[in-house]
C-alpha cells in the first residue's frame, strides 16, 4: 500500500509541476485533441468500440480535470483558471472538429456505437452527477477556506506595511498623518492598497492618536464586519 506521508517533497513538487504544465492550453495540448478526435471519428465510423477507447487515452483532458481538482483543493486561482480555459476551450475546440467531420460527405448510415453515444442511461446519468456532487463536497469547503486564509495573509500584510509607514511618517514630521492619502503624497506608500476582505481601498477605519499628539490617523484598521478564521473579529486586527 502506498504510503502518502512517505513521499517527499521533492516527488511532490515533480508531480505539481507536471500537472500545471499539463494543464496549460499548448499547441501540443491542441495537436493531441484533434489527434484524439479523428480517431474517435474513424471509431466511430467502423464500429470498434476498441478504437474509440484508444482515442480516450491520447485524448489530454484529463489533465487540465486533475489541475481544476487541484486548483479548487488548494485554492490556487491561478492553477484554476489556466485548468478552466484548457479544459472548456478544449471541449470547444473538440466540438468544432467534429462539426467539420460530420460536414465530410464520406459519413453513412450512423452505426450502433455512434447511436450508443447519444444514448446515455439513467444510471450512467446518475453515476456522473453522484462523482460531481461529491468532488464538490469535498473541493468547495476547502477552496474557499483557502480564499478566507489568503485574504487574511494579504489583510495582515496591507495593515503592517500601512502601520510601518504611519510610524515613518511620525518620526519625519514629528506628527501623525491627517488621512490615509498623505502617506501617498510624501511617498511613503505608492498607493493605499486594498482591504482583500471588503475589496475596496476607501474602507479602511483609521484611529486618531491616544494622547494629545498632532495629527488625525495613528492606527487603521480593516473596515470588515465580519469574523477571522479564528473566530475574532477582523476589525480589531
Amino acid at each position: 500500500m502506498l504510503d502518502l506521508a512517505s513521499v517527499t517533497s521533492e516527488r511532490r513538487a515533480v508531480v505539481l509541476g507536471d500537472i500545471e504544465i499539463g494543464s496549460q492550453p499548448t499547441l501540443t495540448y491542441y495537436i493531441l485533441l484533434g489527434i484524439s478526435e479523428l480517431i474517435a471519428a474513424f471509431a466511430l465510423i467502423i464500429g470498434s468500440a476498441a478504437t474509440l477507447i484508444g482515442a480516450n487515452v491520447v485524448a489530454p483532458l484529463m489533465t487540465p480535470i486533475i489541475g481544476i481538482s487541484l486548483g479548487l483543493m488548494r485554492g490556487d486561482l491561478r492553477l484554476l483558471r489556466t485548468a478552466l480555459v484548457a479544459e472548456f476551450g478544449g471541449a470547444l475546440f473538440a466540438v468544432a472538429i467534429v462539426y467539420l467531420l460530420g460536414l465530410l460527405p464520406f459519413w453513412g448510415d450512423p452505426t450502433p456505437l455512434l447511436l450508443e453515444q447519444t444514448q446515455p442511461t439513467l444510471i450512467e446519468l446518475l453515476v456522473v452527477l453522484a462523482i460531481i456532487g461529491t468532488l464538490l463536497s469535498l473541493a468547495v469547503p476547502r477552496y474557499y477556506d483557502s480564499v478566507k486564509r489568503a485574504e487574511e495573509a494579504t489583510l495582515k500584510q496591507n495593515l503592517a506595511l500601512m502601520r510601518d509607514a504611519i510610524d515613518k511618517y511620525f518620526a519625519d514630521t514629528g506628527r501623525y498623518p491627517s488621512a490615509l492619502d498623505d502617506l501617498v503624497a510624501r511617498r511613503y506608500l505608492r498607493a493605499i492598497p486594498l482591504d482583500p476582505v471588503t475589496g475596496a481601498a476607501d474602507t479602511w477605519v483609521t484611529v486618531p492618536p491616544p494622547g494629545s499628539e498632532a495629527g488625525r490617523v495613528y492606527d487603521v484598521k480593516s473596515g470588515s464586519s465580519g469574523l477571522g478564521r479564528d473566530g475574532s473579529p477582523i476589525s480589531t486586527w
